[in-house]
């Protein structure tokens, strides 16, 4: 399949003058480039009524994706399309990347922006891009569902004023506005949201957030920078509202008078956030292993069910009761509140770094995240492995957590986790069975063992599958308690 190069839409009969229905000119210069080429708007109002849905990827991994680009603002697109008709429908195509361009539709045909969906019994939507696209649309902006792999960046829903000498812009009634970004679906896996703005208004839909996931699962789902805004005065509008995922990284984001809510979530990092104004955070249902560290927050509240929680060098501004701790195994590590530094309180990390080896000894991955009771290793194939030795600095009790899966494994395949202290067996060990043919297999298991000074600790993980299986996000912690 050869690649066709850059073709302007104009050459296909597109005007881009805001009056002129341009669908036909649009979807035929989408059907001859397919997945083999660039599609170049230049400066213009392209109208349309009806969505555009690129092919489905033809050779999944060919060398030149199908890119869809324009002038930035400059480069609109009206959609005047029946309701639920995305401007832009991605299933089942891979490799795409989406840039520069702004994305309308009024209250009189509610749709949504952009769409990024694998159809069931379709091919896998992954290794894709969109960047620097606005979206003011009655509807949502971005909506990601059961698909891996891919990059939203520099992106913003913009539901107020825009200048008119940019285009038409059709009216908007504000109720119609929902979430910016929304992950829905039976997943959502390595997603990264790098300088996403959307401030949510109380005049919009009264479940609106900026950015929405509940999702399944989301593996690996990454939060980067940006302006997020919620509602505090509507109960379900929240500038972030997160669902499933493990692990989750939010990191860098300014957030004025908003709220944060977290469920269902393991392995959390919330970093570097600065909340300004009223708001606050919440942990709830069942998560763990969250950390919240280097935030300006106004409150926190850690729901019961919620375990190993660590909250370190964060500053709150609302009064001590608002930081609500009904959570289990809570720490708190140089937190000031309101200007006053609350005592420490709960466990101390140890700091370790280990690796697994293959059966041979050799190590196939010797990395270590930065905090410093915490190592993950990321999919390698795995069948007998154990850890290098984890050396226990003073005389405690230690919890070891453990947190992944295996992919890909046979119908009742199990997989065994041992603990040794001093190159001994301790009797601990936790076994996981696998309910479906290439189905995960999931690694979860706790331990709490007494240690001296000196002792050394190790994980060893068996899989009873005759081949090896990738080992994907296994987290490992170890804390004295």
């Amino acid at each position: 399949m050869s690649f066709l190069g850059t073709a302007n839409v104009k050459d296909f009969g597109a005007i881009g003058d805001g009056i002129t229905d341009d669908t036909a000119a649009i979807q035929k210069a989408i059907n001859d480039i397919g997945n083999r080429g660039s599609i170049y708007f230049p400066k213009g109002s392209y109208l349309h009524t009806a969505g555009f849905a690129p092919p489905a990827s033809e050779v999944l991994g060919r060398p030149m994706p199908l890119e869809i680009y324009g002038d930035g603002i400059a480069t609109q697109f009206i959609n005047q399309a029946p309701a639920n008709n995305p401007t832009f429908a991605f299933r089942n195509c891979s490799y795409f990347h989406l840039h520069d361009l702004l994305l309308c539709g009024g209250s009189a045909n509610p749709n949504d922006g952009v769409l990024v969906d694998m159809s069931p019994g379709g091919q896998p939507t992954i290794n894709w891009r969109i960047e620097r696209v606005i979206c003011c649309m009655a509807g949502k902006g971005f909506v990601l569902r059961n698909t891996n792999s891919g990059l939203l960046r520099d992106c913003r829903v913009w539901p107020s004023s825009l200048d008119p000498a940019f285009g038409v812009f059709p009216p908007i009634t504000l109720t119609d506005i929902s979430h910016g970004i929304y992950g829905t679906g039976d997943y959502c896996n390595d997603i990264i949201i790098d300088n996403f703005n959307f401030s949510v208004s109380n005049r919009h839909a009264p479940t609106a957030c900026s950015i929405r996931f509940d999702a399944g699962y989301a593996n690996t789902l990454n939060i980067i920078g940006g302006n997020l805004e919620g509602v505090l005065s509507t109960a379900n509008q929240y500038a972030l509202n997160i669902e499933n995922a493990y692990p989750l990284i939010v990191q860098g984001v300014f957030a004025e008078n908003s709220k944060f809510r977290f469920s269902k979530s393991y392995f959390s990092f919330i970093s570097g956030v600065d909340k300004a104004g009223a708001g606050g955070t919440l942990l709830t249902n069942n998560c763990r292993n969250c950390t919240v560290s280097n935030c300006i927050d106004d409150s926190l509240q850690i729901d019961a069910g919620t375990t190993e929680t660590m909250v370190e060098n964060c500053n709150f501004d609302a009064p001590a009761n608002q930081i609500i701790d009904n959570g289990t195994d809570t720490t708190f590590r140089n937190v000031m509140v309101l200007g006053t530094r609350v005592a420490d309180k709960g466990r101390v990390p140890l700091s370790s770094s280990a690796y697994l080896d293959t059966p041979y000894g050799i190590p196939v991955s010797t990395q270590t995240v930065a905090i410093p009771n915490r190592t993950r290793f990321d999919q390698f194939a795995i069948y007998n492995t154990v850890t290098g030795a984890f050396t226990i600095p003073f005389a405690c009790k230690v919890r070891i957590s453990m947190f992944g899966y295996l992919d890909n494994c046979s119908l009742g395949a199990q997989a065994r986790t041992t603990i040794f202290k001093n190159g001994a067996t301790t009797g601990l060990q936790k076994f996981s069975y696998c309910a479906k043919t290439n189905d995960v297999l999931p690694l979860d298991a706790n331990f709490i063992i007494d240690c001296l000074a000196g002792d050394t600790l190790q994980i060893a993980l068996l899989n009873s599958d005759s081949a090896a299986r990738n080992l994907n996000e296994c987290n490992i912690c170890l804390e004295a308690i």
